[in-house]
């Protein structure tokens, strides 16, 4: 019968009757509205209808027609009157519109880093692209241990014998073994976490260390949380076994707790979903992280998709279908022999930042996320049906969100399941869209990487992202495997389609690589992401102005990086020295821990050449996780360093090695000693060796050559140069300043600070108490005062100072009991045994004589004048005039004074530093021995004194044993004679072990420069970076007992029990439950003797498909055996 012989009605009558005849229904239940799949009709059966459809109206019709017009009366209505105006379908590309608003910057996401848990070995990026690039299928059998807890089940025993079992497993230790310890969890409570919470717990530590993004920096953070998960099968087989079912089941079960769980565990603070959208969860998690970033919600977003099969309803339900599982298990994306899916488990999770972020933090981008959308099915031909007009409308919108023209996309990571009428929908679908207006000579390619994983269900598009990533990457498309030809029923050359079978290289058709990432979920869910590598500014740097201090390297608030200071020098690293030593950090929540990591570490770097680029090695290891255990090693080659860290490991001293096993319970106290610190040279290498010291020494260089007339740089760059009393004391007091500041751009903050005598006022400033400027007066101020008063006595006339070995009551003491010392004066309480007297020269150096004599120690100082005594008191008018109205602020860190004895002064606390605290501190003693005592006894462990040389060490080792600390870190920034590069490394590396604040990526940056300034890179996100070995997961069996029975009343065993008086057992049950004679046996072991090994089974027949089978179990000593017997049914 020709076309135009058939009326609508006429066309409608033939489909009720071939709807009626393929379902076995009558045709007077067959509605003409109602969609055809709600009669059980298969994408199969469409297929068919289409090619006898064709032979009806003799013309060529779309193998998807079925579902593009999903029911009988829209189906007739086009195939006797055409396309209607509501038809969508085909012009859906005309309503694309590439006009986006909002900055680049803030509307383009960059991908940052990356995990996978893929099948196959695909466990990390590398070895996902290894699989990838070779071809390889990841698939593999059903592991002998999975789904045990059904082996009593005869009815799920049967169906899995016959269902294909070849699908895309993980190990058994992947699924079931943990490392509870490392995260924080009880062995107890993580037997009852879903694996695939702890898959994403391990995920997002894994992407975070791919991002070279400490953890611990990312706490308190608005840091969303992204994960889509569509399986409950932990919390059925928990539910099926409720003697196995513990508290922690009712957190660790839900499915809802994926997200929740990442967030707790790393104190995110930012939004936390996830997402069951089914196959396009992990797509729409991507789509929803990618709108909180640019909405603000998040600073950083962790997202993606995870999927395990714990439990077999799932395959069971697409095994009844009949059609869903490729018999083979394995998929044929696009293929002509195309046969269903394989069913897949595995994870992967991406970590996003807006592009401005990760520009400004100098993250390495991987690749760019520049769009997504997200629609749905609406009412199709059935629940599960996909909607061709919804699938090219999410594309659409995708690409228009993207500011993409969608003819310009390169590659399309298809949702391609392999199914013999999905795989056509979703071509025309990129045809309408992506191929409305191509030139054939540049055609859409696409892949699956369902084709060497499986389908991974909720995480399926991650693996498509990641792949898409990794081939940006590696500059390749690898090829999609098990393609034996086109699929018949798609027109790849109308659509300007092209499969990728063999490996190929990005063909840039717009001269980027562009690409698109699609998802369908079966409950009609449709997401698509668009990607496109990323280029680096012209120049290779980065960042981007937010407003940082560049006069200061005061960081912005906004930065998130401590390392954006740097920005005022963009080459800040250590010059003119040929082999800078860096600090290179390893770590573990525990000591055991941390020495397996040296170890490890140590391991690779022996496999290494000599040609290691140890500043990638170190800027990778600063720009991971800093846990409670920390080690450091200085070392200038890579033999130092290997030497550093078998130390390490053994636990035993080793120059340039330091450890702690746990961070100091407080934060460090900054000690800023006084005069006697000066030298010829000081500060001089280091002035030239480091641009981040150097400019802050300039900065306060101008600020005293304005105060006073003269420049501290000249001197420090005059060998010659003497230093007098006041120059001195100002010299000194920049060169702390300077410290000071370049500990701060380093992400170094002190716990509380101790100035001694003049180091008083470079601890105002380091407290927040004076502003520089007003800090630069007071020091000119006063050693101007000093030197003027100084020079205008004589030598007969001037004043003296002296170390003694006695306590200060010892000295009050002495001076009462001996009138000829009465002039004497205590000026500082130096150490609980060692006080610094003043007064007149001659009773100074008589009192000397007489300590001696005693058989103390005592030393007579290199000074003219007697500080901290009455000597001081004509100058402390002129001192308070001219430091009248001082700026003093409130603190920003805790003082520890010694100017007020046994005071302490916390952050917050109001101004301090007026002017009598600088005529107080001027005139008298210095309590200095009792200022660290009180800072022992509040509880901090760790000192580092501020100086061009160490002169108040041994005064805070003395104070910190008689307080009682036996273990202090003590430690100095210069030493005399001692490289001031490697001094200030140390400095920074024992701060860094005892946990206190540092920025460890910047402190690597200050020696060799950012990443961007390393030599180019095969991969461009890998410039600057070492594939050093990750963390290593330290698991262990954590796995639920859990038996589930087959609904006998003993749970385990199908059919009547008997227990005979002989103690044997007897079950009688009918044959056409019993899926084989190995899993019966089994069953009856397990009721009878849980846990018993089967030794051997004799077959000599077969089971019969109907009758009844007798099992007798005769236990004897040291086991049982065995006997079935069958009687066929007559």
């Amino acid at each position: 019968m020709a076309e135009h012989e058939m009326t609508v009605a006429q066309v409608r009558d033939w489909l009720r009757k071939w709807v009626a005849d393929a379902t076995g229904q009558d045709v007077a239940s067959i509605n003409d509205d109602s969609a055809l799949e709600s009669y059980g009709l298969s994408s199969r059966d469409a297929v068919t209808l289409s090619g006898e459809l064709e032979e009806l109206l003799g013309r060529t019709l779309d193998a998807t027609v079925a579902y593009k017009y999903p029911s009988i009366s829209t189906l007739a209505e086009y195939l006797v009157e055409g396309p209607g105006a509501e038809d969508t379908a085909a012009p859906v590309a005309a309503s694309i519109s590439v006009g986006v608003t909002g900055a680049p910057e803030d509307r383009e996401i960059a991908i940052v880093g990356i995990a996978a848990r893929f099948p196959g070995g695909a466990n990390d990026p590398q070895s996902m692209w290894d699989l990838l690039a070779a071809g390889e299928d990841g698939t593999s059998e059903r592991p002998a241990e999975r789904w045990r807890e059904w082996s009593a089940d005869a009815h799920v025993q049967k169906i899995l014998s016959e269902a294909p079992s070849r699908a895309g497993w993980l190990s058994e230790d992947q699924v079931k073994d943990f490392d509870a310890e490392f995260f924080g969890m009880s062995p107890r409570e993580a037997e009852m976490v879903d694996p695939q919470q702890r898959l994403a717990l391990e995920l997002t530590w894994e992407a975070l260390e791919n991002a070279h993004i400490p953890a611990n920096e990312l706490k308190g953070e608005q840091v969303g949380v992204f994960v889509g998960s569509s399986s409950a099968d932990f919390q059925s087989m928990i539910a099926a076994d409720s003697e196995a079912a513990t508290p922690y089941a009712v957190t660790g079960s839900q499915s809802s707790i994926i997200s929740g769980r990442v967030s707790y565990t790393y104190d995110f603070r930012g939004p936390s979903l996830t997402l069951d959208t089914a196959c396009s969860s992990a797509l729409v998690a991507v789509h929803e992280a990618v709108q909180s970033l640019r909405a603000g919600q998040s600073d950083v977003a962790v997202a993606g998709g995870v999927n395990m099969m714990i439990a077999p309803a799932a395959t069971m339900g697409f095994a009844k279908t009949g059609a869903a599982l490729s018999p083979d298990g394995r998929i044929k994306a696009f293929s002509s022999d195309a046969d269903g899916i394989c069913r897949a488990e595995g994870g992967g999770l991406l970590v996003l930042k807006r592009r401005g972020d990760a520009e400004r933090d100098g993250d390495p981008i991987l690749a760019v996320i520049n769009g997504s959308a997200v629609n749905s099915d609406g009412r199709s031909n059935g629940m599960t049906a996909p909607n061709p007009e919804a699938q090219a409308q999410v594309l659409a919108n995708a690409y228009a969100d993207a500011g993409i023209d969608p003819t310009t996309v390169d590659y399309v990571e298809a949702h391609g399941t392999g199914t013999i009428l999905g795989d056509p929908i979703e071509a025309n679908a990129l045809g309408a869209v992506l191929g409305n207006g191509r030139s054939g000579q540049a055609p859409t390619l696409l892949g699956s990487a369902k084709t060497n994983f499986g389908h991974l269900e909720s995480a399926a598009g991650a693996a498509g992202l990641l792949k898409v990533v990794l081939s940006m990457q590696h500059d390749e498309l690898p090829p999609t495997i098990n393609f034996a030809g086109p699929n018949p029923y798609i027109d790849f050359d109308a659509a300007r389609l092209s499969v990728v079978s063999e490996k190929a290289a990005w063909p840039r058709y717009s001269g980027a690589a562009i690409a698109g990432v699609s998802g369908f979920g079966f409950g009609g869910t449709n997401a698509h992401v668009v990607l496109s590598e990323y280029n680096a500014p012209a120049g290779g740097d980065s960042s981007t102005d937010d407003g940082g201090d560049a006069e200061t390297g005061t960081p912005s608030a906004a930065s998130g990086s401590i390392a954006e200071s740097m920005k005022a020098d963009a080459n800040a690293r250590f010059e003119d020295i040929a082999e800078p030593a860096s600090i290179f950090v390893v770590s573990g929540s525990l000591p055991s821990r941390r020495r397996k990591a040296a170890t490890r570490l140590a391991d690779w770097l022996e496999a290494q050449g000599d040609d290691l680029d140890l500043a990638a090695v170190s800027r990778t290891l600063a720009r991971r996780n800093h846990a409670r255990s920390r080690g450091a090693v200085l070392a200038r080659t890579r033999t130092e360093l290997i030497e550093g860290l078998r130390a390490l490991a053994k636990g035993i001293e080793a120059p340039g090695v330091l450890s702690a096993d746990s961070p100091a319970s407080s934060g460090a106290v900054w000690v800023f000693s006084g005069f006697g610190a000066q030298h010829r040279k000081m500060a001089k290498q280091l002035y030239s060796a480091n641009p981040m010291f150097r400019r802050h020494l300039d900065e306060v260089d101008q600020l005293i050559d304005f105060e006073a007339g003269y420049s501290i740089v000249e001197m420090v760059l005059d060998d010659s140069q003497t230093y007098e009393v006041e120059n001195s004391q100002v010299g000194i007091f920049a060169i702390q300043v300077a410290l000071i500041n370049t500990f701060r751009d380093l992400g170094v903050t002190p716990g509380a600070v101790i100035g001694h005598s003049m180091g008083e006022v470079a601890a105002a400033y380091a407290s927040g108490g004076l502003p520089l400027e007003e800090a630069v007066r007071v020091i000119c101020v006063r050693s101007r005062l000093m030197g003027e008063a100084e020079s205008a006595v004589s030598d007969e006339d001037a004043g003296a100072m002296a170390l003694v070995e006695y306590s200060a009551e010892d000295v009050a003491k002495i001076i009462e009991e001996h009138p000829e010392f009465a002039s004497i004066e205590p000026a500082v309480y130096a150490a609980p045994t060692h006080t610094t007297v003043g007064g007149r020269a001659k009773p100074v150096a008589e009192f000397v004589a007489w300590v001696e004599e005693q058989g103390k120690f005592a030393r007579q100082l290199q000074v003219r004048g007697a500080g901290h005594t009455s000597d001081t008191d004509m100058l402390l008018g002129d001192l308070a005039a001219e430091l009248a109205g001082l700026d003093a602020r409130p603190l920003e860190v805790g003082l520890f004074s010694s100017v007020d004895k046994e005071t302490f002064y916390p952050a917050g606390h109001e101004p301090v530093h007026a002017t009598d605290y600088w005529v107080k501190g001027m005139r008298h003693s210095v309590w200095f021995t009792q200022a660290v005592r009180t800072a022992v006894e509040a509880g901090y462990t760790t000192f580092a004194e501020f100086n061009a040389n160490p002169v108040a060490g041994m005064s805070v080792l003395a104070t910190v044993f008689d307080a009682g600390l036996t273990e202090p870190a003590l430690v100095h920034t210069l030493k005399r004679k001692e490289s001031e590069v490697d001094s200030l490394l140390a400095a920074l590396a024992t701060h860094y072990v005892h946990g206190h604040p540092i920025d460890m990526g910047a402190v690597v940056d200050m020696v060799f420069g950012p990443a961007s300034d390393a030599p180019p890179a095969a991969i461009p996100a890998e410039r600057g970076y070492a594939p050093v070995p990750g963390t290593r997961f330290e698991r262990k069996r954590l796995w639920p007992k859990v038996t589930i029975g087959g609904g006998s009343s003993e749970g385990a065993m199908p059919g009547a029990h008997v227990a005979l008086p002989d103690g044997r057992h007897a079950w009688q049950v009918q044959a056409h439950v019993v899926p084989s004679v190995d899993a019966l046996i089994g069953l009856a072991a397990a009721v009878v003797a849980p846990g018993a090994n089967i030794t051997a089974i004799n077959r000599p027949g077969v089971l019969p498909p109907s009758g009844v089978v007798t099992t007798t179990l005769t236990p004897h000593p040291g086991g049982a055996s065995l006997q079935v017997h069958a009687h066929g049914a007559t």
